[in-house]
């Protein structure tokens, strides 16, 4: 016989479902077997069944307190019933005072009681002191009266109580297990040998089933019967797991879930869902934006190698191939750190290395400085080329590395500072003091006639100082001179601007001549030419042309070019 058959109709269903089986299991056995044994104590007790005549009196086992109940009286028929009666006192109603004693251990016993008295009603029930112990109360119909015996439980009614307390016991957990499940956010089901749905949770029956709840009748409705989409995930073990999107029951629009299924014992099945519809848009944002960066980096002319914790390459793009002429297969297959590093070396693009020990060292300082996101270095190639490399850390451990040839970059860089050198060379050796304002009136500019003339040396400082501040110290070595405040203003005036001169008198008593002059980026040139002892420069000019044999018009005309070269320059 199936003794699963002696539960509730629902019971054997719900038990077989409710994780973890091994405790549903026992469940369902402790209650099946629970069953059973009350089955058989049933059967051997003599409960609600009269006996001979004269048996009522009969004396009881020794130690029992046996009580005949004939109406509201109380016969004691036994020294223990006799005993405790006494204890009770004289009260009005012995059978008051016998019932108010036993409802202190058992509050359902004066219910008893009376249901014994007035229609013969059996009973067996098991009552616990305050200490503990425990006792039985047994009552009997025995002609028109009542039988009712207090004493120590017997081996079977023992076993009958721990029966009934285990079938309490396990029904309260199956009550238990299946308010846990349905008040889970998952959605949980069994599938029967046939394939239909058995049993389903409130999650499951509220999203696909809301109005089959208390039909009995009614067959559960299978929301993952017509899938729109799938997608097959890792497996466990016998545990089969996919994610799938199917209809919507209000709108019809795809829902997705991932689904886990085991096999149960004869062909049934228990499936679990999670909604999946968070992850299924993280992941496709993440596919994007992963698409974005690729074709970002596709077009980055900057070489990019980013190694995952493990110092495995995980990412690169095209023009890291270009740069350091490594084929993209080799790259794909995902080397280490270390043997890319090597592969450089070997391609000889990195920076010779006479002592390979050296080398070593080194690369463990740029593994330690791209971690630290301090590592950036500039790699003179063999070739003439010169890569610069960073290194930085990234978000678990990843170290992202970027090589960038900035040979051409260089190349201007060495070819603007010679020019600067030339330049700054040739104007320190002009007599003529120069000083170059840029366009928003500070000093970028001056040679070291400049420095020599007025005794001042502003490059030193990090930013020139303005056109305001040189003035005020040109004036104050000067006599007084409107053109400091014309200078002032033309230095940062934004209009088309021609060139002009004016007379400079100095305390000490020289003579100066100021050129101011836009230059092409808007800046002003600024020139002082010192006057003082030309005359007799003049006069010993003019006297060796004439030695020379030159007449009076070349000679004029050289000795003007000759004494005013940057002039006649910046004018035209």
């Amino acid at each position: 016989m199936d003794l699963s058959s002696l539960l509730p109709s629902e019971w054997p269903t719900a038990l077989g479902l409710l994780p973890p089986r091994e405790t549903v299991t026992a469940a369902l056995v402790s209650a099946t077997a629970t069953l059973a044994l009350i089955a058989v104590f049933a059967r051997r007790l003599p409960l609600g069944r009269p006996s001979a005549p004269g048996a009522a009196e009969a004396p009881s086992a020794a130690g029992a307190c046996d009580f005949l109940l004939n109406g509201s009286s109380v016969k004691p028929l036994s020294e223990p019933a006799r005993a405790l009666l006494e204890d009770l006192g004289q009260s009005p109603s012995r059978m008051a005072a016998l019932s108010a004693h036993l409802s202190r251990d058992c509050p359902e016993v004066q219910a008893k009681i009376e249901a014994l008295v007035l229609y013969g009603t059996g009973f067996r029930i098991h009552c616990t002191r305050a200490d503990g112990s425990v006792y039985e109360v047994v009552g009997q119909a025995r002609g028109g009266s009542g039988h009712l015996s207090m004493r120590q439980p017997s081996d079977d009614a023992r076993a009958l109580q721990e029966a009934q307390t285990a079938l309490q016991r396990a029904g309260e957990e199956a009550r238990f297990l299946r308010d846990v499940l349905d008040e889970a956010p998952v959605l949980a089901w069994s599938l029967a040998p046939d394939g239909q749905i058995a049993w389903a949770n409130a999650a499951y029956r509220e999203r696909f089933d809301p109005a089959a709840e208390g039909l009995p009748d009614h067959r559960i409705a299978n929301g993952f019967g017509h899938v729109l989409d799938e997608v097959p995930l890792t497996t466990r073990g016998d545990e089969s797991r996919r994610r799938v999107s199917v209809p919507g029951r209000e709108d019809g629009e795809a829902r997705w879930y991932e689904i886990c299924q085991s096999p149960g014992p004869g062909g049934t099945a228990i499936g679990y869902a999670l909604e999946a519809d968070d992850l299924v848009a993280a992941e496709a944002s993440l596919r994007r934006f992963v698409e974005t960066l690729t074709e970002t980096f596709a077009h980055l002319p900057i070489g990019l190698a980013v190694f995952d914790k493990n110092r495995r390459l995980g990412l690169f793009n095209p023009a890291l191939t270009d740069l350091v002429k490594i084929d993209a297969v080799w790259l794909a297959g995902r080397p280490s750190l270390r043997d890319f590093l090597e592969r450089l070396r070997e391609t000889r693009q990195m920076p010779e290395q006479k002592d390979f020990a050296a080398w070593r060292r080194k690369l463990g300082e740029l593994e330690e400085g791209a971690r630290d996101g301090t590592y950036e270095e500039n790699w003179v190639l063999p070739s003439g080329k010169v890569f610069r490399v960073t290194g930085r850390p990234h978000p678990q451990g990843a170290l992202a590395f970027l090589f960038e040839d900035i040979s051409t970059s260089i190349m201007l860089e060495r070819k603007y500072r010679s020019e600067l050198e030339l330049s700054q060379a040739t104007l320190d050796r002009l007599t003529e003091a120069v000083a170059v304002f840029d366009a928003s009136g500070s000093l970028v500019f001056v040679n070291s006639a400049f420095e020599q003339l007025w005794g001042l040396e502003p490059m030193e400082r990090l930013d020139g100082p303005g056109v305001g501040e040189m003035t005020g110290l040109w004036a104050a070595r000067c006599d007084p001179s409107p053109a400091w405040a014309r200078l002032a203003e033309f230095a940062t005036a934004a209009e088309t601007r021609g060139s002009w001169t004016a007379p400079i008198a100095m305390h000490d008593g020289r003579a100066l001549r100021m050129l101011v002059a836009p230059l092409p980026d808007a800046s002003a040139l600024v020139l002082f030419r010192d006057l003082t002892g030309e005359a007799a420069e003049e006069d010993g000019l003019r006297e060796e042309l004439r030695q020379s044999g030159g007449d009076a018009v070349i000679e004029d005309l050289a000795l003007e070019q000759i004494r005013l070269p940057v002039e006649t320059a910046v004018r035209q």
